[in-house]
């Protein structure tokens, strides 16, 4: 104590004399009462150490800091991408661009079974190019433009994914994971498939009822229908005509008759009539396939008919359309008179001049 009033005193003193000014004394003074106090073991008089008034001046700069690493912890926990959103919004983009194209798709191939029914087809070769085409541009997502725009945005979009979400890590396994179950339980794709399904199941039936693959088939088997014909109409007034020959044990109808066998046509092939020295020629360009029911062909096609008409002592000539069907063994299980056309009676000269003399106006036969 006796120290610190011996520096008090000379403090005072060199105050008075004019050695220190007023805060010089004060602030001397004030650190001498502190040390003072210090000893006396009173903490707040303590002086702090290095680091701790390091801290104290710098406290604000501190607590600035702590906060900006506090709100960084927080934005990394809480606010970073959820693998399982993020998979699911990348699904979205792909479900949005698979609508739009199954939607051009069911266009097209809807399309495509009106103009079926409609028989613009007639050859399969024809219907699977088609087909063929268009299951390509549906693969390759190239149905318009729109949906091409579409599918090279995805495209980006999960080439970004691959490289953020990677497959062999935990979020990568739960991103993808997300992605295709968002993809396999999207309904409206699932109800667009089912349509397609049908549509496609609609075409392949309509494929399987074709007969011919390609032309060339085609006019092998009207070549094949006319040799037959020619055959049965050469035949048909001859004494050895058989109807065996060319129609199935059970014919449907036969010109007028209906449910009769080969038998009965040979019958009432031989019954007389008012018609002598019939004549019936094939005009083949007119061989047309109509219908196919099964294992059935329906056929059309014309003739040139002549015949004496010995009640009215004329020649009868007109062209007959007829229509027959053939079984999967290519006998007639149906033979129908449609209609006559161009229907002419001549007298026996002028007959004989048109067709007997081989004149320019007919073929001589």
């Amino acid at each position: 104590m006796e120290d610190n009033f011996e520096h008090l005193k000379r403090l005072k003193e060199l105050l008075e004399s004019g050695a220190i000014s007023k805060t010089e004394y004060d602030n001397m003074k004030a650190e001498l009462l502190r040390e003072s106090m210090a000893d006396d073991g009173v903490k707040s008089a303590q002086k702090p150490s290095a680091v701790s008034s390091f801290f104290s001046k710098n406290k604000w700069k501190f607590l600035a800091l702590f906060v900006a690493l506090g709100l960084a912890i927080y934005l990394w926990v809480y606010m970073s991408a959820d693998p399982v959103q993020e998979g699911k919004k990348l699904a979205e983009t792909y479900c949005d661009c698979q609508k739009k194209k199954n939607e051009a798709y069911i266009s097209r191939l809807s399309e495509f079974v009106s103009a079926f029914d409609g028989e613009e087809y007639q050859f399969a070769k024809d219907v699977k190019t088609e087909i063929e085409q268009m299951n390509n541009e549906y693969n390759e997502s190239t149905l318009t433009p729109d949906v091409s725009t579409c599918f090279r945005g995805f495209e980006l979009k999960r080439s970004e994914a691959e490289t953020e979400w990677k497959s062999n890590t935990k979020k990568g396994k739960a991103f993808w994971s997300a992605f295709q179950t968002a993809i396999i339980n999207n309904t409206e794709i699932l109800t667009q498939e089912e349509q397609i399904n049908m549509l496609r199941d609609r075409i392949d039936s309509k494929v399987a009822t074709m007969i011919f693959d390609n032309p060339e088939e085609y006019e092998n088997r009207k070549t094949e229908i006319s040799a037959m014909l020619n055959g049965y109409f050469a035949n048909l007034e001859s004494d050895y005509f058989d109807a065996y020959a060319y129609f199935a044990y059970s014919v449907e109808q036969y010109l007028t008759s209906k449910n009769i066998t080969p038998t009965e046509i040979n019958i009432i092939q031989k019954r007389e009539s008012d018609y002598t020295d019939k004549e019936t020629r094939l005009i083949d360009e007119t061989i047309e396939l109509t219908g196919v029911d099964g294992d059935r062909q329906t056929w059309k096609f014309s003739t040139e008919f002549k015949a004496y008409r010995p009640s009215m002592e004329k020649y009868q000539v007109c062209n007959i359309w007829y229509e027959i069907i053939l079984s999967k063994s290519g006998k007639i299980v149906s033979y129908k008179e449609l209609n006559t056309e161009n229907k002419r009676m001549m007298e026996t000269e002028e007959y004989n001049q048109m067709f007997r003399s081989g004149s320019s106006d007919g073929d001589g036969w």
